[in-house]
């Protein structure tokens, strides 16, 4: 998958989730920006899953994961990572 329009627009969603839940120092309301950020997770694999595009919502679903544990160990770069590896299988 290349990322063209759509696929660059719900991306973005994905992306925008991850960051309302890992990059919100500061914010007036983390718990509003935790769930905006679930919202905007759900949205970017929702637009996937309805274009029948399973392997690249799997890819993604993965990397949601591993963006998670690898923040939860305390290891931002391995999160920045995993995000850039899902981009790389999904340009394939």
């Amino acid at each position: 998958m290349s990322a063209p329009g759509e696929y660059r627009e719900l991306l973005a969603e994905i992306a925008a989730g991850t960051r309302l839940h890992y990059a919100n120092q500061g914010s007036q309301d983390p718990d509003l920006d935790l769930l905006e950020g679930d919202r905007s997770y759900a949205a970017g694999l929702q637009k996937l899953a309805q274009m029948g595009d399973l392997a690249a919502t799997r890819t993604l679903g993965d990397a949601i994961s591993a963006i998670a544990q690898a923040h939860a160990d305390g290891d931002p770069a391995a999160a920045d990572r995993a995000w850039q590896q899902a981009m790389e299988r999904l340009a394939e």
